[in-house]
């Protein structure tokens, strides 16, 4: 499931399936466009954790449950891709910077950093009415206030969503960030702990289990048709911790994108996008850079966290 962010610079696409292999790669066309093939040029991929936790975690036991969900996509026979946890940040910015595609000669001032942040309160009830974040233009007042977009979760079911920025050409990845819901959904380590008891079964996840599936997406992974697999876009059942350990479907997909000791494998002639062949500026209908939100749903309606 895709949905879209209000500046509507998003498009989602999958690849066909590879033989014997339900696994896609998220593409930089839309669903019918087709597009670039989505890979990170570097083979280690560098994350940081918003500073402000979530609540109910200790900082180490929060960083414990994310780093296994990236480290599941790591040591792997067939691939040399790896994460690196290189701590905490005071941003909440999710999203690429657009300073960087307008004017990439400022690239070296700037920091772009692939953050995970628990979103613990609505915009709706943090965001002033007339706010400029509710301009349609802007479109921005979840990194403003730090807030959950509930207006683009309109169906209230998403748990989180991985963004994932790109150049439309080669489909290198600029930037990736995760989102989590943490207003509507209690996240919890469902192997050692449980939710609150007055938490809804079906409002009560598995930190790391979503971890997993986001961090598939941060790679270039897109949903898989496989419901064993971790990138199967659903929670199955309520407490669900399937997702925390790859599925050879998911392996066949990272390997298929970064086979160990070789180039990733792009779908796409390696060349560089106008936005930095030539410097130029794009404003918010441009196609140089693409958007994709990846958002892991819940099986089933759930009642409100509050």
């Amino acid at each position: 499931m895709h949905r879209l962010i209000p500046w509507g610079l998003i498009l989602a696409a999958l690849t066909a399936p590879a033989a014997a292999h339900a696994f896609a790669r998220t593409t930089s066309g839309g669903s019918t466009d087709g597009g670039a093939c989505l890979y990170w040029g570097p083979r280690s991929v560098h994350y940081v954790i918003n500073s402000a936790g979530l609540s109910g975690w200790t900082p180490q036991a929060l960083k414990a449950s994310v780093e296994a969900g990236f480290d599941a996509w790591m040591n792997w026979d067939c691939s040399d891709f790896t994460y690196v946890d290189d701590g905490t940040t005071d941003s909440q910015q999710v999203g690429y910077n657009r300073s960087l595609a307008s004017q990439p000669m400022l690239a070296p001032d700037l920091t772009n950093e692939h953050l995970v942040v628990f979103r613990q309160q609505a915009c709706s009830a943090v965001v002033p009415s007339g706010d400029d974040c509710l301009d349609p233009a802007n479109a921005d007042c979840d990194n403003k206030y730090g807030c959950w977009d509930d207006t683009v979760d309109t169906s209230g079911d998403v748990l989180a969503f991985t963004l994932v920025t790109s150049e439309t050409t080669s489909g290198r990845i600029l930037d990736a960030d995760t989102a989590f819901d943490a207003v509507d959904f209690q996240f919890r380590d469902l192997v050692t702990s449980r939710c609150d008891d007055n938490i809804d079964p079906s409002a009560c996840a598995d930190l790391q289990n979503t971890m997993a599936h986001e961090s598939g997406h941060f790679l270039g992974l897109a949903h898989s048709d496989d419901i064993n697999a971790t990138m199967y876009y659903r929670v199955t059942m309520d407490g669900e911790t399937l997702k925390r350990d790859l599925d050879d479907d998911d392996v066949a997909g990272l390997c298929a994108i970064y086979p160990w000791g070789a180039p990733p494998v792009t779908c796409a002639p390696a060349q560089e996008d106008d936005v930095y062949a030539q410097g130029c500026s794009c404003d918010s209908d441009s196609s140089l850079v693409f958007w994709t939100l990846l958002p892991l749903a819940r099986v089933a309606k759930r009642r409100r966290v509050h």
